[in-house]
């Protein structure tokens, strides 16, 4: 089958972490015998200023780049759905001249006006992914929005959520429709040595690590981190050191609640990591926690269980989907950083305890979440939408 893939982000060969997700499951749709095109939609720049080029090849698959006008922020959001539209449909005809489609398939709300009105045109079946919540005081905060929303998503076949917790989310902004299914996002197996270990292990030295791998906004939790971890060290527990993988606007805010609580010395600040380096992290780590509050679903916790380590998570959250509480990795209600101590204390006195969760939670992974068998189960949706059966 051929699939046309239509998103704002996608990875670049400067920037391979960006909506890498997608890519990836692009590339397990090629692997499993189908042809993947992949457009872009980006707002206009000048050709003057920096932007990536009109058409690009990552890992063998060709992905072309369109510019469409866009108003600042979401002041606009029914006009820049509809110019997105506009502008996708005109390259179309060129871009898909004597070529057959059989789904069209978006990601994230921007992009359903297109894919819709795509399916429509090709009478073929019009797919959208939500990988997460918008924040409602930008597209449901007026009436013109939330109208547009519901009739852009009124005339999309079939609504791919990532997570449970964007079941209610969905039925809010599609006036209630049930036209979805959910098919979490995949990881791809990984578990060979990285040449990045060894220079990791010597910082590590004999402390056990807590490890966090995430973009620094606030909504993420690592400030309750910072502070489950202050407390341990106030309480005379040696030995042990915080790292943070990732960068973003939050940063500033984090080294100075460190500084604040006096552990400076024992957090360090990583930076930002490739998609290829951080499952070096992940090994050399003894656990991961991640307390975000506002998660769809949580890629990063599965590169951690893959890796044999058990996770922490925020209960009501996707990572729910993922851990299950006291098996593979810890539960914690959000903003709850006394009982967040004291799962990291559990684990911390408790090598055996963390090396029986590791192994269930790589062995979850395996079963549950490879991106073989998340796409298996996408390409079973595609088939059925096209009233096909095997």
């Amino acid at each position: 089958m051929y699939f046309l893939v239509i998103t704002p982000d996608y990875p670049s060969v400067t920037d391979d972490v960006k909506a890498s997700y997608i890519h990836q499951q692009v590339k397990a749709l090629e692997q499993f015998g189908h042809t993947v095109a992949v457009w872009v939609m980006m707002p206009y720049r000048p050709k003057h200023l920096i932007r990536p080029k009109d058409s690009y090849v990552l890992d063998g698959i060709q992905v072309n780049v369109m510019y469409y006008p866009k108003a600042p922020g979401y002041y606009a959001f029914p006009f820049d759905a509809r110019m997105m539209c506009v502008f996708a449909k005109r390259k179309m005809r060129k871009l898909l001249k004597n070529i057959k489609i059989d789904v069209v398939h978006g990601h994230t709300l921007i992009t359903a006006h297109t894919v819709a009105s795509i399916g429509h045109a090709l009478q073929i079946p019009s797919f959208l992914t939500l990988h997460g919540q918008e924040d409602p005081q930008k597209i449901e905060n007026t009436k013109i929005k939330r109208r547009a929303l519901v009739f852009f998503l009124k005339y999309v076949t079939r609504i791919v959520l990532v997570g449970t917790p964007l079941i209610d989310y969905y039925k809010r902004v599609s006036g209630g429709r049930d036209n979805y299914e959910v098919i979490p996002n995949g990881i791809n197996p990984v578990i060979n040595v990285h040449p990045m270990e060894e220079y990791l292990l010597n910082q590590k030295g004999e402390h056990t690590i807590i490890l966090s791998v995430c973009g620094l906004h606030q909504i993420k939790g690592i400030e309750y981190n910072l502070r489950a971890f202050s407390c341990l060290l106030n309480k005379g527990i040696l030995g042990i050191r915080y790292w943070i993988v990732g960068d973003g606007p939050d940063r500033t805010r984090l080294e100075m609640i460190a500084d604040e609580c006096g552990i400076l010395a024992y957090v360090k600040f990583w930076g930002r990591a490739s998609n290829h380096d951080v499952p070096a992290f992940m090994r050399v780590a003894d656990f991961f926690s991640l307390p975000s509050y506002t998660e769809a679903f949580g890629i990063v916790y599965l590169e951690a269980m893959m890796q044999s380590k058990p996770v922490i998570g925020c209960r009501g959250q996707g990572c729910e989907d993922i851990i299950e509480n006291g098996v593979d990795g810890f539960l914690v209600p959000p903003h709850d950083e006394r009982l967040l101590e004291d799962k990291m204390l559990e684990l911390i006195q408790n090598k055996k305890l963390r090396e029986n969760m590791g192994k269930k939670a790589q062995r979850k992974v395996l079963q549950y979440f490879t991106w073989d068998v998340c796409t298996t189960k996408l390409e079973y949706s595609y088939i059925t939408s096209l009233g096909c059966t095997e």
